[in-house]
């Protein structure tokens, strides 16, 4: 990219790194998501096709510009604050109630807009849900659609997106999707479920450290024991200790057939009537701002787990940036744009 001088690693996945980059002419920083295309073009397509409908909404990223050069793809985007990982982490490992509520508001939220345009996430987990940056730091944002899939909510449609092969992270993946089957809006919030669970514990009740596993016939013998254990455990044991507005969720979520979309006002309701009763102030006064919070619940000992977290480096926003990547004619070189067909999907605008 011809004026983006780009430095140190956001982050990395299976298709592509995340590198921070800065443009030397306008002074604008961008997260630059870069993939071979040969490895990565499809889900980077699906990803830019989901940012597209989700143009101008709050909670998701502004997505600018993608350009193909040197058999790359390079898609620049809005750059956000830390993870909730990064942040579960340097709290080490422990979320105040109230945190985890607003959390849990706010993506219900983002889940519940995701799938009024059709699509399912389909690796819902910390790593995947940032804070805004300055002016936004206080609104959560759902990243990274590069799994996405469309979905049709009908008994009689079968689901578009099917995979015998197992997608996503094990740790907070849905029963259906350790097991290659159609991912629906449950399962999206199957994985949430395990998301608030750990906030609130610091942990989950089964174990998957993939370092330590040195085959794909190990990592999927481990992957086979989370999915056992995600099976047989109970909500009860499951939840135990927790409030039970939050088992309630959990009781209604389990409960739902695929094709049933969750009623997630009702989760958001009952997620506000926990604050109120706990006399909690919706005030976007996270743990990361206020220190020192001891954990409220915690698993018995024969449901000890460690989990295999890492840190990223920080990332930060110009609070009056412009935007990224302008648009490039056609017959611009010699970084060329995307076909007509994919470059229409880039959104225009973004509401903070």
């Amino acid at each position: 990219m011809i004026h983006y001088r780009t430095s140190r690693s956001l982050g990395s996945g299976a298709f592509g790194n995340v590198l921070y980059g800065y443009n030397m002419k306008t002074h604008d920083e961008a997260a630059i998501k870069i993939t071979k295309c040969d490895i990565g073009m499809t889900h980077m397509i699906r990803e830019i096709e989901v940012y597209n409908a989700l143009s101008g909404s709050p909670g998701f990223p502004r997505l600018v510009e993608v350009e193909i050069e040197d058999n790359k793809i390079y898609m620049g985007m809005e750059l956000l604050g830390k993870n909730l990982r990064e942040l579960f982490i340097s709290q080490k490992k422990v979320f105040h109630l109230k945190t985890v509520a607003m959390f849990a508001d706010q993506a219900f939220s983002r889940l519940q807009l995701l799938h009024s345009k059709g699509y399912v996430h389909c690796d819902v987990k910390p790593d995947n849900f940032c804070i805004g940056s300055l002016g936004n730091s206080n609104q959560i944002y759902l990243i990274d659609f590069g799994l996405s899939h469309k979905f049709t909510c009908n008994e009689s449609l079968n689901f578009t997106g099917a995979s015998s092969r197992f997608e996503g992270t094990t740790k907070f993946a849905s029963i259906a999707a350790h097991t290659g089957k159609c991912i629906y809006p449950k399962d999206d919030l199957e994985s949430l479920v395990y998301t608030i669970i750990y906030f609130l514990k610091g942990k989950l009740p089964w174990k998957y450290d993939t370092t330590k596993s040195s085959s794909n016939t190990n990592k999927s013998m481990k992957r086979e024991s989370v999915l056992y254990l995600k099976k047989t455990i109970s909500v009860n044991e499951l939840c135990e200790d927790l409030p039970e507005e939050i088992i309630d969720i959990i009781h209604d979520i389990k409960s739902l057939n695929n094709w049933e979309m969750p009623n997630y006002s009702l989760y958001r309701e009952k997620i506000r009537t926990l604050m109120s009763k706990m006399n909690m102030f919706y005030d976007y006064k996270y743990d990361w701002i206020q220190r020192g919070i001891k954990p409220m619940f915690s698993f018995p000992s024969k449901l000890d787990a460690v989990s295999n977290d890492q840190m990223f480096p920080e990332m930060k926003k110009r609070s009056n940036s412009k935007p990224l990547f302008p648009l490039p004619k056609f017959n611009q070189s010699p970084i060329k744009p995307l076909a007509k067909s994919t470059s229409q999907f880039l959104p225009h605008s973004f509401m903070s």
